[in-house]
């Protein structure tokens, strides 16, 4: 027996009361805010009609509506199969066998990951102009203040508040798998009716993240102008967010189990003249 189970997930996007307001209001957003002093913005702004799921705020900047991002309702599927026989040794034993395996997956996923306080450089490590600076007019390359310094930023840094859509949403896999084996025998031995089983139960967890990232190494290749935090992304910035990247297994689990049962029986005397035997039996 085999059976197949599965449930798709309901995005933040597949429900039209999510777009009634603005819900999971965020400053981190794609493309980023940026700030320097008094002075801010974010090149899809005022309007914010562009970019990922925005909406407008406050000093041309723009907030992400990170509700968008959310799973309602996560995908989840479940697999079982069973297997079972009785087989007949001879006219005295009966083997019996009985295994079933079950597996279930539970994926569920938020918002990417969201970076406040990133600095970005006017020039490269290099000397060169960073191509990835805000271009807004007003901005003041002498600039700087007692954060800029202890981030290590040079003079006219901008402060830039970003999200992570590179690396795609956080996502949690979680799978679970579970296996039990049971042998069973019956009959008859010299007299006495017996039944025994062994059995064996292993159950494993795992648990995989996706979307997350090293936020030193995002940190370094923003100020430095490799990464983008306005825009696409080009071979370099591909490359560092690849890197930065967090995906794989976090945790793992297992837990076993071990039994043995067996009964005897029998009739062993008329204790009370009834004219049947009385039984006799034992278990373990």
């Amino acid at each position: 027996m085999v059976d197949h189970q599965e449930q798709h997930r309901i995005g933040g996007t597949q429900r039209d009361f999510n777009t009634r307001y603005a819900g999971g209001l965020s400053s981190s957003t794609f493309p980023a805010n940026w700030s320097q002093g008094d002075l801010a913005g974010n090149p899809a702004g005022p309007d914010c009609t562009t970019g990922s799921h925005l909406v407008p705020s406050s000093g041309g900047q723009c907030k992400m509506t990170t509700s968008s991002f959310v799973d309602y309702i996560p995908k989840s599927e479940r697999t079982t199969g069973l297997v079972k026989g009785t087989f007949k040794i001879n006219e005295n034993h009966e083997l019996g066998i009985e295994l079933l395996s079950t597996q279930s997956k539970v994926q569920s996923a938020i918002a990417p990951v969201p970076y406040g306080n990133l600095y970005i450089n006017r020039l490269r490590p290099d000397g060169t102009a960073n191509p990835y600076y805000p271009k807004a007019a007003g901005l003041d390359p002498t600039y700087t203040d007692d954060d800029l310094v202890a981030a290590g930023a040079q003079p006219g840094a901008v402060v830039a508040r970003w999200r992570d859509l590179p690396n795609g949403s956080r996502a949690d896999e979680n799978i679970n798998k579970q296996q039990r084996l049971v042998v069973s025998m019956t009959g008859t031995l010299a007299g006495w009716d017996y039944t025994g089983a062994l059995s064996y139960n292993e159950n494993k967890v795992k648990e995989n993240l996706y979307g997350y990232s090293d936020g030193g190494m995002i940190t370094q290749g923003v100020l430095n102008g490799v990464i983008n935090t306005f825009g696409e992304q080009d071979a370099a910035g591909t490359d560092l967010l690849q890197r930065a990247a967090l995906n794989g297994n976090i945790q793992n689990a297992k837990g076993t189990s071990k039994g043995a049962d067996i009964k005897l029986s029998r009739e062993v005397c008329d204790w009370l003249n009834t004219g049947h035997q009385a039984a006799w039996r034992s278990a373990r």
